[in-house]
């Protein structure tokens, strides 16, 4: 009998499937190599909310610089 071809849609739900099991199971999941060991740690963080290594927006409260004269004083505030 033929191996089955599967999609690669389908080989991707099944190692998604793999990860979350082992993940419900307190298990380590091995990587093959370094780029898809970082790929999943970015998907991994994706789905946590944490930022991968982009810049979080400006709240507002850093917008404002200080203006020092000569000897380290501080004058005034600018907006930049």
């Amino acid at each position: 009998m033929a191996k089955k071809s599967y999609s690669a849609k389908e080989r991707k739900a099944y190692h998604m499937g793999r990860a979350y099991a082992a993940a419900k199971a307190g298990k380590r999941v091995t990587c093959p190599d370094s780029k898809s060991k970082q790929s999943f740690r970015n998907g991994v963080n994706s789905v946590r909310g944490k930022a991968t290594g982009r810049k979080k927006k400006s709240s507002g409260k850093g917008d404002m610089c200080l203006v020092v004269d000569g000897n380290g004083v501080v004058v005034g505030k600018l907006k930049c």
